[in-house]
């Protein structure tokens, strides 16, 4: 039983982890976002801030 509580809990912290993370990116790509005016720039930003993500997502 303790084992199941222990996989749920960590289950549980992984989840927040996302949550958390994709938030945080993407109130960074909006704050990039907002700071340049060119479309292309902008396409770019969010491109990468959308690779970066992809890059912490397989990590945890």
């Amino acid at each position: 039983m303790s084992a199941i509580i222990k996989h749920m809990q960590t289950r549980i912290i992984s989840e927040f982890k996302h949550i958390l993370f994709n938030f945080l990116f993407m109130h960074l790509a909006s704050a990039l976002n907002q700071q340049h005016d060119s479309k292309t720039s902008r396409d770019a930003k969010k491109h990468e801030t959308r690779m970066y993500l992809k890059q912490i997502r397989q990590k945890l």
